[in-house]
């Protein structure tokens, strides 16, 4: 497979054929959440770590990350965080995407 997509593919993982039409959506449907988050509750105050991520795809196949908060992410990934929820970590990568027909999808890893 991996050979198969290197027919249709440049060095950097773009698309060498015109993916643009909306017929191809579906790729660009797709949504990759890193999640890193932990909180913790101190004296007076909440400490947060968040470096969570989302990637997509461009409109010719191009991926990249940016940042993003795990507060934003779908409840599949992570659920709500409400308050400073004691000794709360979590480290998760999150897929989701539409195909071609509109069926939605996604999956979750902790890690």
């Amino acid at each position: 497979m991996l050979e198969l997509a290197g027919d249709y593919s440049t060095e950097n993982g773009r698309a060498d054929i015109d993916i643009s039409d909306r017929a191809f959506d579906f790729v660009r449907s797709i949504r990759v959440y890193h999640v890193k988050f932990e909180a913790r509750k101190e004296k007076d105050y909440c400490g947060e770590i968040d470096s969570t991520q989302v990637g997509t795809y461009g409109v010719q196949g191009g991926f990249s990350w940016r940042g993003y908060s795990a507060r934003g992410v779908p409840s599949y990934v992570m659920p709500p965080v409400k308050g400073c929820p004691e000794g709360s970590r979590i480290r998760a990568v999150g897929v989701e995407w539409k195909d071609y027909e509109g069926n939605t999808g996604s999956e979750l890893i902790y890690y």
